[in-house]
């Protein structure tokens, strides 16, 4: 866990020093995925804070309008396993709005041949809801 804490410190001490471009909210957005994904298997609780961490940074970067290609895909990236963390902790009820999302933003601007894409289409048509017990198909 020492290279993603490191990497997270140094990004961290960058964005200090007022450096907020999308190249470093795009790293230190991967870095505390990276460290939440070791978190995870190591079964910490500490791990979902560093998702949303994640998220956060993103966000605003991701849902401006003409938001790059590479701020958007890491946004789904996170997104997509902010939402598979609430749903291992039985928490439907916010991972299916986060899932949603995720879909959503990926279904906008990834080409229809993309891995992302065809997943945001196979969800769309109702697939999702097999995984999320007590939710109804559309």
């Amino acid at each position: 866990m020492n290279d993603a804490e490191e990497a997270v410190q140094l990004l961290e001490k960058q964005r200090a020093s007022g450096d907020s471009s999308e190249t470093t909210t795009i790293a230190i957005a991967q870095a505390y995925a990276s460290k939440a994904q070791i978190l995870d298997n190591q079964n910490s609780p500490k791990a979902h804070g560093l998702l949303q961490r994640a998220a956060q940074l993103l966000q605003p970067l991701a849902e401006s309008p003409g938001a790059s290609e590479a701020v958007r895909r890491t946004y789904v990236e996170v997104l997509v396993r902010v939402g598979f963390e609430l749903t291992a902790t039985i928490d439907n009820k916010d991972a299916i709005p986060t899932e949603q999302k995720a879909m959503s933003i990926a279904r906008a601007w990834e080409p229809s041949t993309s891995p992302t894409s065809r997943w945001a289409r196979s969800t769309r048509k109702g697939r999702m809801a097999r995984h999320c017990p007590g939710q109804r198909r559309a």
